[in-house]
């Protein structure tokens, strides 16, 4: 892929613009995650169902009659169809959340990397979706709108299909019929009914890395990895105007109604939202070495004191030091 000169430009001084914090997260808990659904924070949400309007253009309140609100839990009708974003930017991070059909199974699922103030199409912002609905396959790749990305894969039964030994691609925007990529378990694969048979829940993950690496897990599986996302318009990848470093999550409502819990996030050193929330969260992980003790011993008529366990300066009995303060022999901790 050839990228212009300009284009080139433009993309380092889209990837230096500061991330500003738009809500404000709690601190992370012990093993580092931070929840993002709580029963006191629907405020950090919005939903967006439009035409073609950018999302940030058309917010309406959360909760509502479609994206209801149940304790922690995101109880979505299905009907009528759009998404529910969280309102921060991220770029590097893992993303996880429950999910739950409580009739029938459908499509659903989420997105990353939403660019919230780009036009839509066909109701769908400009992003990657990482797919939730089993009659097509949980986690499999959809690139929304203009959006192109690196894969390795090839068409096993009509459908192009994640392959992690093959050579990568360029796959993404063609046109709207021809851009999805199924996980390496295939089409409709893995079975909703077999992962959610112990709880009637089911655990999707995203491993996001800025643009240049994105996993999209199921049940502690890897179901699916891209790096590149970028946008480039007239149905050519060669068109490059952005890369998809960072953006908004959101899910979605598609016409069947499905259950979103425990929606939690974990920062990457990476994220500029990094540094600030995990202060105290590194003060508590990180392993401080004991100091050394300084040690005054008696050795053959002489007093040696022992700084830190690597330096000894030797003075005579009356306290006067006989040999310049320095390092002349080690002895074992």
């Amino acid at each position: 892929m050839k990228i212009h000169p300009m284009t080139k430009t433009f993309l380092a001084l889209t990837l230096s613009v500061p991330v500003i914090a738009q809500v404000v997260l709690p601190p992370p808990n012990s093993q580092g995650w931070i929840r993002l659904l709580r029963t006191n924070n629907p405020g950090d949400f919005y939903i967006a169902n439009n035409g073609s309007l950018p999302p940030a253009q058309s917010k309406l309140t959360f909760p509502n009659a479609t994206y209801g609100l149940r304790g922690d839990t995101m109880q979505v009708t299905g009907s009528p169809g759009g998404q529910v974003y969280f309102n921060q930017v991220f770029s590097h991070y893992r993303i996880r959340y429950e999910m739950h059909f409580p009739g029938a199974t459908g499509n659903c699922g989420m997105l990353l990397h939403v660019q919230q103030n780009d036009a839509t199409t066909n109701g769908f912002p400009r992003s990657v979706e990482s797919q939730g609905d089993p009659n097509q396959g949980m986690g499999q790749l959809w690139p929304i709108g203009d959006v192109w990305v690196t894969i390795r894969a090839h068409v096993v039964n009509g459908t192009m299909t994640y392959v992690p030994s093959d050579t990568e691609i360029t796959y993404g925007g063609a046109n709207w019929n021809s851009r999805v990529v199924a996980g390496k378990d295939g089409w409709a694969n893995p079975s909703y009914a077999v992962l959610a048979a112990r709880t009637g829940w089911v655990t999707q993950e995203a491993d996001v890395h800025g643009s240049d690496s994105v996993a999209d897990i199921v049940q502690d599986t890897v179901r699916i990895k891209y790096r590149q996302p970028r946008v480039s318009s007239g149905g050519t990848p060669n068109n490059v105007t952005k890369l998809l470093s960072s953006g908004l999550i959101a899910w979605q409502s598609e016409g069947r109604a499905v259950w979103y819990r425990n929606i939690e996030i974990m920062l990457y050193p990476q994220d500029p939202l990094y540094t600030p929330l995990y202060v105290e969260f590194n003060r508590r992980n990180t392993i401080t070495p004991r100091s050394e003790n300084k040690i005054l011993m008696a050795r053959n008529g002489l007093l040696i004191f022992r700084e830190s366990g690597m330096t000894e300066s030797l003075f005579d009995l009356r306290g006067h030091k006989t040999v310049s303060s320095k390092s002349i022999f080690s002895l074992p901790r």
